[in-house]
């Protein structure tokens, strides 16, 4: 049985390792780009709000509590707390940062040529195997 060090030093770990998961992440604070607080935030600082805020894990759990923290907001807002899913965080993200930079077309773009090269490999080795069938 653990004892209740070993417990709170397994939370402490579980929460380093969100936030290392979370801020290893491009423009992570774009997760929460829906809320009016990081809009402002953003809005207010374009070029310098990835150095202007700091984040901190509140509860752990497949979607953890994270409070954001900003060195200077427009409306004084010190802080917000915020929950996030993991296991669509980094699509999530990189979804909303291109739509607020007007990158949804890329996105697509990009996305449909993966598709493409994808079929277009798997009809090559379909007529590989087709010829394959014919010559034996």
């Amino acid at each position: 049985m653990k004892d209740i060090k070993e417990i709170i030093d397994n939370v402490n770990s579980l929460r380093c390792d969100i936030l290392d998961y979370i801020t290893s992440t491009e423009h992570c604070l774009f997760n929460w780009i829906a809320n009016k607080e990081v809009q402002n935030f953003i809005k207010a600082y374009p070029k310098d709000y990835e150095d202007m805020f700091h984040l901190s894990v509140t509860t752990v759990g497949v979607s953890p509590l994270i409070r954001i923290s900003f060195d200077e907001h427009p409306d004084d807002v010190t802080c917000i707390e915020r929950y996030t899913v993991l296991t669509t965080f980094k699509n999530v993200t990189k979804a909303r940062w291109m739509e607020w930079n007007g990158k949804v077309k890329e996105l697509q773009i990009s996305e449909r040529e993966k598709n493409l090269n994808y079929y277009k490999r798997k009809v090559s080795e379909i007529e590989k195997e087709i010829e394959e069938l014919k010559g034996k």
